[in-house]
């Protein structure tokens, strides 16, 4: 499959209502939702572009909530590190244990899992994941905030090292939950692309 073949058509995202969505997911997610939207805001006063990671990348794409999270995940430029981290301070942040390429953070009592990404054929990338991971447009919605958010491909790519490591059914409820959204989110024929795309490159190594 070529690199073109690689990347996913954007879809509109289609945002549910809050009242449309359980009360008690709402609820639970609340303190997120308020978090996402001020850190957000604060990037954009400097221009400093955030893209969500993980679950909420997933709940933003989908434009409802899905489950309660537990942390926050975000991918910031590898090129300014230092601003993302000093605005983080400004959240009277807990100091960042590193975490692989990224690090962790608390920041009012969140959990913040943050990964560099990296500037790659004109855009931004997450480290080992496809080109375009990281796409510059607002695809996705979190409550009334528009976000930048890892692309379907990135989303999938991760549950695929996860199917790499062990079958499908010895997955936790929540991952072959979200696996399962992701799929049908794509479509079946593309999720499968996408599989045999990740499996011939592992293949080369």
């Amino acid at each position: 499959m070529s690199r073109s073949d690689a990347h996913e058509t954007t879809t509109p995202v289609k945002n549910e209502p809050a009242a449309a969505q359980p009360a008690t997911l709402v609820a639970a997610n609340a303190r997120h939702v308020a978090l996402i939207r001020r850190i957000l805001l604060r990037a954009e006063a400097i221009e400093l572009p955030l893209w969500l990671t993980g679950g909420w990348a997933m709940d933003a794409r989908l434009g409802r909530m899905t489950r309660v999270h537990a942390d926050i995940d975000f991918a910031f430029p590898a090129e300014r590190t230092a601003e993302f981290e000093h605005l983080l301070r400004g959240f009277a942040a807990e100091a960042p244990e590193p975490n692989g390429a990224g690090f962790l953070v608390r920041v009012e009592g969140v959990l913040l899992d943050c990964q560099p990404c990296v500037q790659r054929d004109g855009g931004h990338a997450i480290d080992g994941m496809p080109v375009g991971s990281c796409p510059d447009a607002k695809e996705g919605r979190v409550a009334a905030t528009e976000v930048r958010c890892a692309s379907w491909q990135t989303l999938l790519w991760d549950y695929f090292r996860h199917l790499h490591l062990r079958p499908l059914e010895n997955w936790p409820p929540r991952y072959r939950d979200g696996y399962a959204l992701a799929c049908e989110a794509v479509g079946k024929a593309q999720a499968e692309a996408w599989l045999a795309l990740f499996r011939a490159q592992r293949a080369r190594g």
